[in-house]
């Protein structure tokens, strides 16, 4: 154990639900249940939403769960998995959030606080979420990765996602 490192395991709550409109559902230790505003998301479990339906989650602090870290909007006929990953370097703790998103599109904002990052995994490949943010959107049947940066409309595709000075913006492998 890392001495400083703070407290994570499965009864720490990593995202509560903001908003959520139509049928969104979590799968929680094998049992389907409905989501509503306040509800408190753990590591490992899985969202869904139907047709029409999308639900905004806003992560927060492993230490203080009333701190908002950062928002994602999960859109209509998704599957994603929440997971989460603490670490510390140069005795700094630094949280990630890791979104493994099976089909659908989900929407991660701006990162405004330090020490915290977002990772969408697709059955691409990975994408680290750059501060200002990002959208992954998979398609149900090919597993197609879309990917596209907040704020500037810069689309790419899964293999050359980059923005629109040629730099890198994902790198799916």
């Amino acid at each position: 154990e890392t001495p400083g490192l703070a407290i994570f395991d499965a009864q720490t709550p990593l995202a509560v639900v903001a908003q959520a409109s139509g049928q969104v559902v979590v799968l929680r230790n094998g049992v389907t249940v409905v989501l509503s505003a306040g509800d408190s998301l753990y590591l490992g479990y899985v969202i869904s939403t139907d047709t029409g339906s999308q639900v905004k989650l806003n992560f927060v602090s492993v230490e203080d769960s009333t701190q908002v870290l950062s928002s994602s909007t999960v859109s209509e006929g998704a599957r994603v998995t929440l997971n989460g990953e603490l670490t510390q370097v140069n005795r700094i703790d630094s949280f990630q959030i890791k979104l493994m998103v099976g089909q659908g599109s989900v929407a991660v904002d701006q990162v405004t606080v330090a020490n915290f990052s977002v990772q969408v995994q697709t059955p691409a490949g990975q994408v680290q979420v750059p501060r200002s943010g990002l959208t992954v959107t998979v398609d149900q049947t090919s597993g197609e990765t879309a990917v596209s940066r907040a704020n500037n409309g810069v689309n790419a595709n899964a293999n050359a996602a980059e923005d629109g000075a040629g730099r890198p913006l994902a790198r799916l492998n």
